[in-house]
């Protein structure tokens, strides 16, 4: 029963030595503004930062006085990439529906700076996105990228 115990130990004690290489939240924030910065200063994009560095892009600011919230429904057309430009998802040029507050936060926060109507990007840290764990062919603590028409919201 000790031998259990011991080789439990052991297991315990090589999983957490190898955690002192995650970075933490904001270590990998860092890292990730570092690279949206890169990748704007690449392709002349300009924009805004959120409050949480989800940087956006309004190539059309659309109509009205009002934004989405997390507790909207909208309307969108979208394709996500990487920002090596494959695509890893899209609404196929049609309209969609969501509501905002099933997103990633990426999402959640950068939608609320888009009117109805209004065509852009939003560049998103992998924080706010799928994290250091990755997704569904979302690689761990990738940056990417949604270009996107908000068509309509409720």
């Amino acid at each position: 029963m000790k031998s259990i115990y011991y080789s439990f130990f052991t297991l315990l004690l090589l999983v957490f030595a190898g955690c002192d290489d995650i970075p933490t939240f904001d270590e990998q924030l860092a890292i990730d503004k570092q690279i949206i910065e890169d990748y704007i200063a690449e392709k002349g994009l300009v924009g805004q930062w959120t409050e949480n560095s989800v940087f956006y892009v309004l190539e059309d600011e659309g109509i009205g006085t009002e934004y989405p919230t997390t507790s909207s429904s909208i309307d969108i057309i979208y394709s996500g990439t990487f920002l090596d430009g494959e695509e890893f998802d899209s609404s196929g040029g049609f309209p969609v529906t969501f509501n905002v507050y099933s997103l990633i936060r990426g999402w959640q926060e950068g939608i609320q700076e888009f009117k109805k109507e209004s065509k852009g990007i939003l560049i998103i840290p992998s924080g706010l996105a799928y994290g250091p764990n990755g997704t569904f062919g979302i690689p761990a603590d990738a940056v990417i990228r949604f270009d996107i028409e908000l068509l309509d919201f409720n």
